[in-house]
């Protein structure tokens, strides 16, 4: 998986994403938060993009370099792949190695 940053967007392509993705429940993506260089994470909106990859934004970040997914203990699910199986939870960062 791979992070970039466009703006105060992050955007993270998915490594086996080509057949895209599937949200299931009434409020959209949720579980996504994002921090800057300080690592403070805020709530995040996220979307899926055409081209199946998910941006992630919040207004109380400008820059973000890090990027998780449900990582919590009571994280609700809304995001799973085209297969039905739900995407694990995750982070990634600007500094992960490639």
């Amino acid at each position: 998986d791979t992070l970039t940053v466009n703006g105060d967007t992050a955007v993270i392509t998915f490594e086996h994403s080509e057949q895209g993705f599937e949200v299931k429940g009434e409020n959209g993506i949720t579980g996504f938060e994002i921090a800057g260089a300080d690592k403070e994470f805020k709530p995040a909106v996220a979307v899926i993009n055409e081209d199946k990859t998910i941006s992630v934004k919040s207004d109380e970040v400008k820059k973000p370099e890090y990027v998780r997914y449900l990582w919590t203990n009571y994280g609700d699910v809304t995001l799973y792949g085209s297969n039905g199986i739900p995407v694990a939870p995750f982070r990634t960062s600007m500094n992960d190695e490639k």
